[in-house]
């Protein structure tokens, strides 16, 4: 089942239009997708799924002797308050063969960058160790491809000086990254570095394979991280990680330097490039303050006690260090992967905007309720086939208040019917009761509680009771819910009274009885009508012989005195004429 509600969390935190809306429900359009895990991380209802690679790796501990973690820089404010020797013990204890730290990798990775710049100080570069923030480059500005660093990202780095550590030994070896990000999940298995990192967990998904193997960490044995041991590369997690590991930016003659923290001043900064109104050398950007703040970054504790925890650990000694093969390749490239969506005219903006009730900009209110900055953004998303038009809130209000008004004139139609209905009712002569499908009496009129003795107000008495009292014998209603079908007969009462008696069935879409309504007539008053109406058609008669014999009188005289009429008349009138 969908969990999605339409509160259009992921359409308003995604930083690159990567969310479609279709029906009310929220999908990811994975050509525009960066993993960022923005979506996720919003999401009130935890709707949004990402790849799990829990079995496959529980797999591979359990069918090769070599695997393993590479820990993430931030992995000790993740699971803090154990200590990072308890974390080790965990996954030793699990069956992970070595722990690694993937600050090797970074300060590795630092050394490279670092005679890099020194030759190249032409133009703005940008870091490359946030895979969703190379993503939305490659995705969406693939102009600003020439600007990004040509290295892959620690993560990759750690996996590369682990495989060239043990290129002449186990070939079966199996390296898990284990860390706060989604969009790893990708970029392990991405051409270029595609066997590198054989799977990639998040803390949170670690911790729940902790508990789902019951492997208690204040109980585990401590263990110590294996290969060599970080310095300053543990200070990769911060957003002043890149800074401190690089020796060209200390010092007076260090190069113009900057960090972006989020999505927002990556965004801006973007543009800033694209129009050529920035001058800096170099741009550290991670879409998640340094990582710590990692959609699965799992920790109940604030940004600054995130801080203060990887800073702690950046001081502590924990083995002598190991000296590392710097010149292993770490160089990368990048490609153009824009997915480009059309851009509609204005026009056809315009009979967006003017459907949600927008002639004007005054009209544009601009309130973001549908994920959007601006409403013509959101037309734009409309016809781009990846919005929709009733996500407009203000919209939805009017057309509310509309449907509200139109209710209220239906229920007073509808309440003066009724009313209408039960006058009708009452007036009626007969006696008339309607049951539901269990025979429990849901509205009777006066002359049926008369005719039957039922007292008004016991709604709840069913009619089962009535018959079994000998209150009506037999029940209309209940032969008529029996065969299921229109019922005339004449029925006995308490008083011995008989009247003629109709049920008739009432049929839901299912074929069942929703209502029966039964209709009787007393017989006795029946026979004193039937009485009347032949007295008076006995009366009617005797007046009509009477009248037809006055008119052959009648009849019969002018025959005789017709012709003497005429006559006279004839002589009398012709003189008349003459003389005039």
């Amino acid at each position: 089942m969908n969990k999605c509600k339409q509160c259009y969390s992921c359409v308003r935190n995604c930083p690159v239009n990567a969310v479609q809306i279709s029906n009310g429900q929220a999908s990811i359009i994975h050509s525009r997708c960066i993993n960022c895990g923005k979506c996720v991380k919003s999401c009130p209802q935890n709707a949004k799924i990402i790849i799990d690679y829990k079995k496959h790796t529980l797999e591979m501990l359990r069918n090769c002797e070599n695997v393993i973690a590479c820990l993430a820089p931030s992995f000790v404010a993740s699971f803090y308050p154990y200590s990072y020797k308890k974390v080790v013990g965990g996954l030793k204890q699990l069956g992970f063969s070595q722990v690694w730290e993937v600050a090797v990798g970074a300060e590795v990775l630092s050394r490279q960058l670092d005679e890099f710049m020194i030759k190249n100080q032409e133009k703005t570069f940008l870091s490359t160790a946030c895979p969703a923030f190379v993503s939305m480059i490659e995705k969406h500005y693939p102009e600003l491809i020439e600007h990004l660093l040509p290295f892959i990202s620690p993560m990759i780095a750690t996996g590369k000086i682990i495989r060239e550590k043990y290129k002449d030994g186990d070939s079966a070896l199996k390296i898990v990254f284990i860390g706060p990000c989604i969009a790893k999940k990708s970029e392990a298995f991405e051409p270029q570095v595609k066997g590198i990192i054989d799977s990639v967990l998040t803390f949170k998904e670690m911790k729940e394979i902790f508990n789902e193997e019951a492997i208690d960490l204040t109980k585990v044995e401590e263990g110590e991280i294996d290969g060599a041991a970080s310095d300053k590369g543990r200070q990769f997690a911060l957003s002043t990680g890149l800074k401190s590991n690089l020796n060209i930016l200390q010092g007076l003659n260090s190069l113009q330097y900057d960090s972006i923290h989020n999505d927002r001043e990556c965004l801006q900064m973007i543009d800033a490039i694209l129009e050529d109104k920035l001058q800096m050398e170099l741009i550290d950007v991670l879409l998640c303050k340094g990582c710590i703040e990692g959609p699965r970054i799992d920790s109940y504790l604030n940004y600054y006690e995130k801080i203060n925890v990887i800073n702690h650990f950046h001081q502590e000694k924990t083995k002598e260090p190991m000296e590392v093969k710097s010149d292993i390749d770490l160089s990368r490239t990048f490609k153009n992967r824009r997915s480009i969506l059309p851009w509609p005219s204005k026009g056809d903006i315009q009979k967006v905007l003017n459907q949600t009730n927008k002639y004007s900009k005054e009209d544009e209110l601009n309130c973001g309720a549908c994920g959007y900055s601006t409403c013509e953004n959101k037309a734009v998303a409309v016809l781009q086939g990846i919005a929709e038009v009733d996500m407009c809130l203000p919209y939805l209000l009017d057309k509310k208040e509309k449907l509200y008004n139109t209710l209220a004139e239906k229920f007073k139609e509808i309440t003066t019917l009724k009313d209408e209905l039960e006058i009708i009712i009452e007036s009626s002569y007969d006696g008339i009761v309607v049951t539901d499908g269990d025979g429990r009496i849901l509205k009777s009129n006066k002359a049926w509680n008369k005719m039957v003795g039922y007292k008004e107000g016991n709604n709840d008495e069913i009619i089962h009771e009535m018959e079994s009292k000998g209150i009506i014998l037999p029940s209309a209603t209940l032969l008529t819910l029996k065969e299921k079908r229109r019922i005339s007969f004449i029925q006995n009462t308490f008083n011995n009274k008989k009247y003629f008696t109709t049920g008739t069935p009432i049929f839901d879409e299912g074929g069942n009885i929703k209502r029966v309504v039964t209709n009787i007539r007393d017989i006795d008053e029946l026979n004193k009508l039937k009485t009347q109406i032949e007295e008076t058609m006995r009366l009617e008669k005797n007046i009509m012989f009477r009248i037809s014999i006055g008119l052959r009188i009648v009849s019969s005289r002018v025959k005789t005195l017709l012709p003497i009429v005429l006559r006279w008349g004839k002589s009398s009138i012709l003189p008349v004429m003459w003389h005039l």
